[in-house]
């Protein structure tokens, strides 16, 4: 009942209405977006005043502006309450550096504040979850929901889809006991079994040419890579309405269990105002942020991000 997309998808009539209602036009609406605006303006003002006193403690917030009309504003969070991926802040500035390239506004942000604070929330065009993991936001106040009932874009990078996921110890081993579903929800699938992936190693790459075409990106068709690469607890290939960009052949690494297709890069659109959706489950090391790695990574990231702003699509390497 949280999600009214999922019940779209299925044919529910009286969600749709949810779905609908929030991107109605007239003098409400006018004032939250008037709200909103305030409401990031005060955020921004915020943020530079707890540089000026040396940061906000626990939440790191940086802003990368830029000047623009049509600039949109990305939240780019970083909440973590389970493994830290020492990728995690070059992941960030890389993404708000191509933002800023786009001539957009990010905000780097631990702050679950800006998910569950519904002016806040509303204050942003996109968010870009990076790596991700544990109970990451209160489910309870989120405003994701909202997010993409209003048309807006969401990325996900790597381990999000980990996120809201306990492990406990049992006789067998480990089990895995998710607290939410959202995550899953919105990007179609979550960690399987534990543990979701096997060791790092090298593997083959396809790309979809086709889909490729789609986003701009000048890709070879087939690479090798390193990488983390998860097992799903269900295969988004096969799901209705994901488009998949890029997979890794089972038969080029050890511990795959996903079968003859296993996407790693895919898009999809969610609700009846289409919020664009965009996942990379690549993306493990530093390197594929700093300039030192193949930059395959950081063309599907870039990919991802002209995606959900509605941005032209022109990527080569």
């Amino acid at each position: 009942a949280r999600f009214p997309w999922i019940c779209r998808r299925s044919g529910g009539s009286r969600k749709d209405k949810v779905v609908a209602g929030t991107a109605g036009k007239g003098p409400r609406n006018l004032a939250r977006k008037m709200a909103s605006g305030l409401a990031f303006a005060f955020l921004l003002a915020a943020i530079a005043a707890g540089a000026r006193q040396g940061g906000w403690g626990a939440a790191s917030l940086q802003s990368e502006m830029d000047s623009g009309s049509a600039s949109k504003r990305v939240l780019i969070y970083t909440k973590t309450t389970a493994y830290v991926h020492e990728s995690t802040p070059y992941a960030a500035k890389f993404i708000a550096k191509t933002c800023k390239q786009m001539g957009h506004h990010s905000v780097i942000s631990d702050n679950s504040t800006l998910l569950e604070d519904r002016a806040m929330a509303e204050g942003f065009d996109a968010i870009v979850f990076v790596s991700n993991l544990g109970q990451i936001f209160d489910t309870h106040k989120e405003h994701i929901a909202a997010h993409i009932a209003a048309g807006k874009g969401i990325f996900g990078l790597h381990a999000i889809i980990g996120s809201f996921r306990d492990d406990l110890m049992s006789e067998d081993g480990k089990t895995s006991v998710w607290t939410s579903h959202l995550i899953e929800d919105v990007f179609g699938a979550h960690f399987g079994d534990y543990p979701p992936h096997p060791p790092r190693q090298s593997a083959k790459l396809t790309v979809d040419a086709k889909e490729a075409e789609k986003l701009g990106l000048n890709l070879p068709t087939s690479f090798v890579h390193e990488d983390e690469f998860f097992n799903y607890n269900r295969n988004p290939a096969q799901m209705e309405g994901v488009s998949v960009v890029a997979s890794v052949d089972e038969n080029s690494y050890e511990g795959g269990i996903m079968g003859v297709q296993h996407p790693v890069v895919w898009y999809r659109t969610l609700g009846k105002n289409e919020a664009r959706v965009f996942y990379c489950g690549l993306g493990h090391a530093t390197e594929n942020y700093n300039g030192e790695g193949s930059g395959y990574v950081a063309s599907f990231v870039e990919a991802g991000l002209k995606y959900i702003l509605k941005a032209p699509q022109t990527i080569t390497m």
